[in-house]
């Protein structure tokens, strides 16, 4: 299962650490590629092995908790650019607008991206806000759901045109009745 979390980490898709992968927390725009913002003259690839080499360089006097952050650094720089790789190439045949449909468009990246991302299902979830009005409710949320069914529009066809729509299943959740 591949866990992953649009805008933010969620809680229901944790789990337990001890026996359940991290949830990939991923940007609605998409992935940035690892390159600190430095006033080194060093290319990209050559700071990326100065980063790598640095991690690595860990000792018996390290002590276990050097050794795990070292190799979880180097492990979360080859799983950021397999990710954004996998992603970057995905070709949608629909568009996507609105606060819920760029949302939405990235859940359906992930999905098409699935086997060059080692994964056969998601659980994708996917945080939107501006339901949360006191006044002008009706006006606020005629806006907010017509934005939330056009994504869902466009989501539920891109899925027809991958032949998952019967796959798939879309759950909307709110703390508002």
């Amino acid at each position: 299962v591949g866990p992953s979390g649009i805008n933010g980490k969620p809680t229901m898709l944790s789990g337990s650490p001890e026996i359940a992968r991290s949830v990939d927390v991923i940007h609605w725009k998409g992935i940035d590629e690892f390159y600190p913002k430095t006033a080194s003259s060093l290319d990209k690839q050559t700071m990326k092995e100065h980063f790598i080499t640095l991690n690595g360089e860990t000792k018996k006097e390290s002590g276990m908790f050097g050794e795990h952050w070292s190799q979880s650094f180097t492990n979360a720089l080859d799983r950021n650019e397999k990710m954004k790789s996998a992603i970057d190439d995905v070709e949608l045949s629909r568009s996507y607008t609105g606060k819920a449909g760029v949302r939405l468009r990235m859940a359906s990246k992930l999905i098409r991206a699935r086997k060059a991302r080692n994964v056969n299902r998601d659980a994708i979830h996917i945080k939107l806000g501006g339901f949360d009005t006191h006044s002008g409710m009706r006006d606020s949320l005629d806006v907010t759901l017509e934005d939330l069914n056009s994504g869902l529009d466009s989501f539920t066809k891109e899925m027809e045109d991958l032949g998952l729509s019967s796959n798939v299943t879309v759950i909307v959740g709110s703390e508002f009745g």
